[in-house]
């Protein structure tokens, strides 16, 4: 399966909560050596402590991953990097609802998805409410035939429902595996995998009034056979 031309590189989330571990003072002068990073389950562990250097770490670990899911879903938005922040701010103000540990990464990832799709949600309320055009392009890419893909994938996302643009968002955007899209999105892998086939057909019907995605739908290896029996 050939995957759709990337989306804009995600604006980086500086400085989520704090900077209190870019840099230790030590007593006799100079900066304490790195300290090894801790593994998600110990982070989660001293959070729920009330540890504020390692909601600080948390944050920093998961803000690329965060940005990235947003931004595969939302496009470039002027909303991106605040987006980011609430989501990394749940993460810490709601770890106790982490049943698992280990889980960590998978239950960020569906809280990303969570604040995507109610963005998303909201725009078309506005647009129902005042008729505005309130899609945003993404950001110009350095190759124009890439960047005139991209801008015509987010338009075509623009014509599905929200379910149908988060799930595609995430399966061949962001190259997740069925799994993770499953767990991210809250439905079973069979259910996932039939709105994934009809999702799909319905983005390559619009896609097809886009001469820079030709390339791509026509040089698709997407199996709708493999998708429903994976």
């Amino acid at each position: 399966m050939s995957r759709l031309p990337p989306a804009e590189q995600p604006q980086r989330v500086t400085r989520p909560i704090s900077d209190s571990l870019a840099r230790q003072p030590r007593k006799g002068g100079g900066v304490l050596r790195a300290l090894p990073e801790p593994t998600d389950e110990a982070l989660v562990e001293q959070v729920r402590q009330g540890d504020a250097q390692a909601a600080d770490w948390l944050c920093r670990r998961y803000a690329p991953h965060v940005t990235r899911i947003l931004a595969r879903i939302l496009g470039s938005d002027p909303d991106l990097v605040d987006a980011a922040q609430e989501v990394l701010l749940r993460c810490v103000h709601e770890i106790d609802k982490l049943r698992d540990p280990k889980a960590l990464r998978a239950w960020v990832t569906a809280l990303a998805v969570t604040q995507a799709k109610g963005l998303l949600r909201r725009r078309i309320r506005w647009r129902w409410l005042f008729g505005e055009r309130l899609e945003t392009d993404p950001l110009d890419d350095r190759n124009p035939e890439s960047a005139e893909a991209v801008r015509a994938v987010y338009a075509v996302l623009g014509k599905l429902n929200v379910e149908e643009r988060t799930i595609f968002a995430l399966r061949y955007l962001e190259g997740m595996e069925l799994i993770e899209v499953a767990e991210a999105t809250g439905v079973s892998l069979a259910t996932l995998k039939r709105r994934l086939v009809a999702t799909y057909k319905r983005f390559a019907i619009h896609a097809s009034a886009h001469p820079s995605l030709d390339r791509w739908i026509q040089g698709s290896r997407f199996d709708e056979s493999r998708e429903e029996g994976t």
